[in-house]
Parts: structure tokens; C-alpha cells; sequence
């Protein structure tokens, strides 16, 4: 765990509550649209790696996660669903992490 978050919350006082996360495809390419409670949004490309055949990881495993979490704690959350997920890391994994990351970043960014 970092000794010191990235992230300064202090710019962000009330919480970013994040709502839904969705996984979208457009023919072999796949969009990660996260919402928070509040109306902002975030979008990110997926990487080649999220595929037909390792889309469940995301849809099953990081969306249900990271969904009702608030964003503010985004650095000990991405910690914690990586130590709980041990078995399951490689690329394929860290590849869809990031993508739902690069996307909750806008939405904590653009919070009213």
C-alpha cells in the first residue's frame, strides 16, 4: 500500500460515488463508461486485451467491485481488489484494471 494516496482528496470534499460501470463494445472494440451518483462521467478505450472470451473478468469481477465504492479512495481500492484477485493477474487483468481506472479518473475530475 502507498504510504501517501495520489490522489488528493482534500480538493474533493464531498464523496464521488461511483454508480455504474459498463463495459461497451463497438465490433472487436470495447468502452468503459463509469457514472457516479452525482452526473459525472468518465470514458475510457479498452485495451485489445479485453476480449470476448476475457470480458467476464471486467463485467464479474472489477465492475461489481469498484460499483458503490467512492472514487476518492481509488489508489487503496485498485490495492485492494489486486491483492483479492492474486490468482487471476497477468496482463489480462492489470489491462482491464486500467481501463476502469483511466475512466473513474475523468468522473472524479469532472465531479459538480
Amino acid at each position: 500500500m502507498l504510504e501517501r494516496s495520489v490522489l488528493k482528496r482534500e480538493l474533493f470534499p464531498e464523496p464521488v460515488v461511483l454508480d455504474s460501470i459498463e463495459l461497451l463494445r463497438d465490433r472487436s472494440n470495447f468502452i468503459c463508461r463509469v457514472r457516479a451518483r452525482d452526473g459525472a462521467e468518465g470514458l475510457s478505450i479498452g485495451h485489445p486485451f479485453i476480449s470476448r472470451q476475457r470480458y467476464p473478468m471486467f463485467v464479474y469481477r472489477l465492475a461489481p467491485f469498484f460499483t458503490g465504492k467512492d472514487a476518492r479512495d481509488l489508489d487503496g481500492l485498485i490495492h485492494q481488489v489486486a491483492e483479492t484477485s492474486v490468482k487471476i493477474q497477468g496482463v489480462p487483468f492489470c489491462a482491464q484494471l486500467a481501463t476502469l481506472e483511466f475512466a473513474i479518473s475523468p468522473s472524479i475530475s469532472t465531479s459538480p
